[in-house]
């Protein structure tokens, strides 16, 4: 296949802009009005410097005039064809229902096409610039909104096109789902579009495909397998774990027999078929030498804090050696409401003394059945945790450091009082480098100015290294 279609229809006429008014910004934490949309924007069409603008798409005291071409700003581009599009629905549909959210950060808008037995098909269309063809246009995408007073049984999934009318898999859902968009296109957007001069063709685009290669990965002294289990087997882990490593089991006699069965699967007695045990698989060692266990009564507080205290001598003693902490916890003490937060609490131990922490949980694994299929991915989360790599992907590109994206702000009565960016860094391989923060201020712009500062020198700094290209993955709630 050589292209395929995008649910998209592009403006007809991309090379047109629009009128907006601003007011500059001056202060980051200043709060903009409601109805204002916050941005960034370049003084004059074309200029390198941008600075932060509110902006209205009508007439304000003291806001400025400014043309905007539809690539100046692909998010401004989007939020004024909502706003359209919303004026226009207003004025002038005469087709099926729509909604409009009320959560403002969803430019989309909701229309309930077809009411069915059990729900509703909708449409959803919201404004979309496709930087692949750097387009204008809307994107569609099918929906179906189940009835509150009614199940999700078979008749559900028929109507919702997961199963054929049959009741069997539905294999060409996808076809079936652009049918429905290509029907309310024709029938109804289009017809609406052209009355109201929103110029759209009428065709969904095609884009042009590219196969990707087939996922290898790189095991122990350099070999390539297709694939991870298989090849870490043959040729051990990528990354070895050189220190040394003590574990310390942690269990009440209601769960010593589960905790047996745990050690006994990590030396690979007891499901040698699944896993060979922690030596073979990754050459990391586990016996009797090197493992301690520690009953405790019941898990509340007191009894963990003991515990600490032993974790700590423990770490003292063994001053070159990494600890694990290997919990197995009863029924009823993860995530229970009105019940002490035993696995919680034990985290925080575990970071307080600077140890490794691994659970397994009765509510779980209560029977071998259980913990039979699941031993190697708990030996794969210790030796990883461990700071063991057992394998990576092999990049396309080898050169390229991918930068992670994270904001943690601090807010009161859902305003922000405090804005917090940081990064992770992996390579493309998928191996992490480290996790570093980016900015933190109660000043957005100052915020914003000293994140850009720092990216900046984490770039400059890998430049000298080894890295030649950068990936930036920014969730959409960096911004909130």
């Amino acid at each position: 296949m050589d292209k395929i279609n995008l649910n998209f229809i592009p403006l007809s006429r991309q090379n047109f802009g629009f009128q907006v008014f601003r007011a500059q910004v001056k202060d980051g934490a200043a709060i903009k009005n409601d109805d204002d949309y916050r941005t960034k924007l370049p003084e004059n069409d074309g200029d390198d410097d941008w600075q932060i603008y509110d902006i209205s798409f009508k007439p304000k005291k003291n806001y400025e005039s400014f043309e905007c071409k539809y690539s100046c700003n692909s998010y401004l581009s989007e939020h004024y064809l909502f706003h359209i599009l919303k004026q226009k629905l207003m004025d002038d549909w005469k087709g099926c229902k729509y909604r409009v959210p009320e959560n403002t950060k969803y430019k989309e808008i909701k229309f309930i096409v077809t009411p069915r037995t059990k729900g509703s098909t909708n449409i959803i269309v919201h404004p979309y610039f496709l930087k692949s063809d750097k387009k204008l246009g809307f994107l569609f995408q099918h929906h179906f909104s189940l009835f509150p007073d009614k199940k999700y049984d078979r008749q559900a999934q028929v109507e919702s096109l997961s199963l054929d009318n049959t009741g069997r898999p539905n294999v060409f859902i996808y076809r079936d789902k652009q049918d429905l968009i290509q029907e309310f296109l024709r029938t109804q957007f289009k017809p609406f579009a052209d009355r109201n001069s929103i110029e759209i063709d009428g065709a969904l685009i095609e884009l042009p495909t590219k196969r990707l290669s087939i996922k290898s990965y790189i095991v122990g002294r350099g070999h390539i397998s297709q694939s991870q289990f298989m090849g870490v087997k043959s040729s051990g882990p990528y990354r070895e774990i050189e220190e040394n490593v003590k574990y310390v089991f942690l269990f009440s006699e209601k769960t010593r027999s589960l905790a047996r069965d745990v050690y006994l699967g990590l030396i690979g007695r007891l499901f040698p078929g699944q896993f060979p045990g922690l030596l073979k698989m990754f050459k990391l060692p586990i016996n009797k030498d090197i493992v301690d266990h520690h009953v405790i009564k019941t898990f509340d507080q007191n009894s963990l804090n003991e515990f600490g205290n032993l974790i700590a001598e423990t770490k003292q003693k063994n001053t070159d050696t990494k600890i694990m902490v290997i919990v197995v916890l009863p029924k009823g003490f993860k995530g229970v409401d009105g019940v002490f937060d035993a696995y919680g609490y034990i985290k925080y131990l575990a970071l307080k003394h600077g140890v490794y922490s691994q659970f397994v949980t009765e509510d779980t694994f209560f029977g071998k059945g259980q913990l039979k299929w699941s031993i190697s991915n708990i030996g794969l989360q210790t030796f990883c945790k461990l700071g063991g790599a057992p394998w990576l992907v092999k990049p396309a590109k080898s050169d390229c450091l991918i930068m992670g994206i994270g904001s943690a702000h601090e807010k009161l009565e859902n305003k922000i009082k405090k804005y917090v960016a940081y990064t992770v860094c992996l390579d493309s391989s998928g191996d992490f480098k480290y996790i570093e923060p980016l900015s933190s201020s109660t000043n957005e712009n100052e915020y914003l100015e000293t994140l850009c500062s720092n990216l900046e020198l984490i770039i400059r700094k890998e430049l000298k290294e080894k890295y030649r290209s950068f990936v930036l993955h920014l969730p959409y709630k960096i911004k909130s």
